[in-house]
């Protein structure tokens, strides 16, 4: 049952949770390539260096370098069209507004992966999209109002985010007053959408807005001085949310919004999650429950089994229940904090937007 797998998953890797890097040092990213369990049943990983070398097994990960912005590919598989894809979407964008046609960029290699759907458009989206719903409890754990494990033995926070997309929600911790020396970590699966938050970050003057095949048009860079500084300062890495690439115990804080209807796997993704924020650590959770049998298999529907368990409840209890482990049974993964539904706006088109009902669940490990 994915319970099941998620639980020995959770389990390996908080055993080879890596030393506490300190204030002054980034986080260790390590190999999804090689991540294995030996015999005995204890996970290995290979740390990566400076260079994106694996100590271990020796292969090298990318690291895209243009116009000042660096996204580092940390994929399990071959990732030379990702590397391809990722140089070439960061290229088009520094090249700024000409005449110029450039065709469409195509994700193809990542859809058949499974990784992201077609037809990913970030450009027009990223300032309405960086605005969370209003919530006060959502402001105040942006801005940090209670300690973090981290603050507490004098570090400085570390936060990771998940399903980035182009970084709206980086922006949101720029809006909600985070130092700039709090280490963020942006982690998404589309070269384009990784491409757009890093280059914005970079001074980026404008993003292509891709209408149709051989043409694009710009559209100008909308974001202040601090926010740009924000995204300049964001690590940026092409991953997998369900494979990604660190030890445990990494983070004090994990944002997976509108991400768990997203995934392969949500039960695999909740027990990553799990392993990679500290005791005491947290994650805020949004999702509007929009599963597709296109990127989830019916078989690992949360909303099937919360649903089967709970038939009386809200969805918003049921889903909690979920998320906090008393519908799986041996899954004992968080405690909730913080609950609550929210219409979520997003603008699609000059002349629409779309509207989302979510859950909102913010969760502390034990």
């Amino acid at each position: 049952a994915p319970r099941h797998r998620v639980a020995a998953l959770n389990a390996a890797m908080t055993t080879a949770a890596m030393p506490d890097s300190g204030a002054s040092r980034a986080t260790a990213l390590v190999c999804p390539a090689c991540r294995r369990l030996d015999a005995s049943g204890a996970l290995v990983i290979g740390a990566l260096d400076g260079s994106g070398r694996c100590d271990d097994c020796g292969r090298q990960h990318r690291v895209v370098r243009v116009a000042g912005a660096e996204i580092t590919i940390v994929l399990r598989h071959d990732d030379a069209d990702a590397h391809a894809m990722t140089e070439r979407a960061m290229a088009w964008i520094a090249s700024g507004p000409t005449p110029t046609s450039v065709p469409r960029l195509d994700e193809a290699a990542f859809v058949d992966s499974g990784l992201v759907w077609a037809g990913t458009d970030y450009g027009p989206r990223i300032e309405p999209a960086c605005a969370l719903p209003a919530a006060p409890w959502l402001t105040e754990w942006l801005a940090a109002s209670t300690p973090s494990p981290a603050s507490l033995r004098g570090l400085a926070p570390k936060t990771l985010i998940l399903g980035a997309g182009a970084g709206g929600v980086v922006l949101d911790f720029a809006a909600s007053g985070a130092d700039l020396d709090d280490e963020i970590i942006a982690v998404d699966a589309s070269p384009w959408g990784i491409a757009v938050g890093a280059m914005l970050g970079a001074g980026a003057r404008a993003l292509p807005v891709a209408s149709e095949p051989g043409v694009r048009s710009w559209w100008p860079n909308p974001l202040d001085g601090r926010q740009r500084a924000r995204l300049a300062a964001t690590r940026w890495l092409l991953a997998d949310a369900l494979d990604p690439p660190f030890a445990a115990d990494a983070f004090d804080r994990v944002l997976a919004l509108n991400l768990v209807d997203s995934v392969a796997d949500p039960w695999l993704l909740m027990g990553q999650i799990a392993a990679l924020l500290r005791p005491g650590g947290r994650v805020l959770i949004t999702t509007p429950w929009c599963l597709t049998e296109a990127v989830t298999p019916r078989a690992l529907w949360p909303t099937t089994a919360f649903r089967a368990a709970l038939p009386d409840a809200s969805q918003l209890d049921a889903a909690v229940a979920w998320l906090e482990g008393s519908v799986n049974g041996d899954w004992d993964l968080f405690c909730v904090k913080a609950e609550t539904g929210l219409l979520w706006s997003v603008r699609s088109h000059a002349r629409m937007t779309t509207h989302y009902a979510v859950d909102a669940v913010l969760l502390q490990k034990p």
